[in-house]
Formats: structure tokens, sequence, C-alpha cells
């Protein structure tokens, strides 16, 4: 299996046509769109990250789609929903998608065995937009995010326990090895975990990518989520507005 680069091309939802909103829902979207966006011209159909769009952005619009409406949506809903056309269908449906995944299809196929990239700690996998546009379009691509993001599941706080769970999420669309795993910063040490017990299976990890992460075998206790995200608070009360911004969106 090779994660070979696509060519990169010019974004191609910014259409020559541009598609107007069709009733009052799509206006209140197009509206919320350019005030976190800071793009005046926004048709239905133009995709969120092609027009600038990315994880911080999508907490201010989902904020802000709940204050107006009540819903609470999880920020995984962007792969599903990428324009304000389709954005608005969930939303019709009371923010109600599909049956709650860990998993997230970010760039679904069968032509190749998938890639799973864990959650970093903020528990969202939108940090993996940017890395997928380098991949083969046709390299399956999955995120897994974090359990309880959908306010309704008990969130898991033990890596061991994390990993046990993802595990059995990806085995139901592939329930054979090899596996191809990718962690970024937290998610590296939950990646890790995975190998480990993939590995005390019989199964086989052709690839266990740790981006930006520490390393899992610097202590031999490794911290709880807790102490994980006690660190982060520590680190962020030592930074202004700007920099605080910046250090979120490495979660």
């Amino acid at each position: 299996m090779g994660f070979a680069p696509k060519s990169l091309q010019m974004p191609q939802s910014l259409e020559e046509t541009f598609v107007a909103p069709q009733d009052d829902l799509e206006l209140q979207l197009t509206q919320l769109w350019q005030k976190v966006l800071g793009v005046q011209s926004i048709g239905v159909k133009d995709n969120f990250f092609e027009l600038g769009g990315h994880s911080l952005l999508a907490v201010h619009l989902f904020a802000e789609i709940e204050q107006m409406m009540g819903i609470t949506l999880p920020l995984a809903t962007l792969f599903e929903a990428l324009t304000i056309e389709q954005l608005a269908v969930v939303l019709r449906r009371d923010g109600c998608s599909a049956l709650w995944s860990s998993l997230v299809a970010i760039q679904p196929g069968r032509a190749k065995p998938p890639l799973f990239c864990i959650h970093p700690i903020g528990g969202n996998v939108l940090e993996y937009v940017n890395l997928v546009r380098y991949l083969d379009s046709e390299q399956p691509v999955y995120g897994i995010q974090a359990q309880g993001l959908d306010e309704k599941q008990v969130p898991l706080n033990r890596v061991e326990d994390m990993a046990s769970h993802y595990i059995k999420e990806i085995r139901t669309i592939q329930p054979e090895e090899p596996y191809f795993l990718a962690g970024y910063s937290f998610g590296g040490l939950v990646a890790f975990e995975m190998a480990q017990q993939f590995h005390a299976q019989g199964q086989k990890v052709e690839l266990l990518a740790l981006l930006d992460a520490p390393s899992p075998t610097f202590q031999e206790k490794r911290p709880s989520l807790f102490q994980y995200l006690w660190i982060h608070l520590t680190n962020l009360w030592k930074l202004d507005l700007r920099e605080k911004f910046t250090y979120i969106q490495g979660w």
C-alpha cells in the first residue's frame, strides 16, 4: 500500500454559477457563514474548507448554529455537509445524522485498505482535512472521533479504553489485517496503544504514523486524559488571546 501524494488542484466548489439561498434556513446559514468566514459572496453549494474554513472557525460556526436553533452538531458533520445546502438538510432533520459512530468517513472508498486517523486531545478530526488533500483520491481515509462528542454517550478517559473501543469500530468496516493507523498529537498515543492491542490479537499493523506526538514510551505510566487537559489549560493561562487560538489549533 502506498500513500502517494496527489496533484494539488484549484478548488472546484467556487462555481462560476452562483447559487443563492432557496429558503429562510439557507439564508440564515449564508449569513452565519459570511460572519464566521469573513466572505461576503457565498453560494449554497460552496465548500466550507475551500472558502478558508478550518477547525476553529467550525467551532465558531457551530456555536452560532446552536445559539440560533438550539441544535448541537458534532464538528464531523462538516464531512457530511460541506455546503450550506447540505448543512440545511441536516438541520431540517433536527441535527439527526446517521447513528452515532466514532468513525468519520473523510474520504470514502474501497480501492485500498483504509487509513484510520485518531483524534487529537480535542476529540475532533477536522485537523486531518489538510492531510487528505495530499493523498491519492482513491485512498480511503477515516477519522476516529472521541466518544461523547454527541453529548449523549459517556466519554472515555483512559487511553487503553479508547484504543479498545476504536478497534471495535474499525472492525465494523475492516474485520481483518493489515491495518494502517495515524495519530496526531494526543492521537499518536492512542494509535500506539491500538497497535499494541492489534498485535496482541495477532493482527498486523502495516503502518503506525505518529504525527507531532509525544513518545509513547517516555514514561512507564502515561498521564491520564485529565492530566493532559490540565497541562494544556495551564499552558493556556500564560498566552495572550492570539497565542491561545494558535495553541488550540494543535489540539
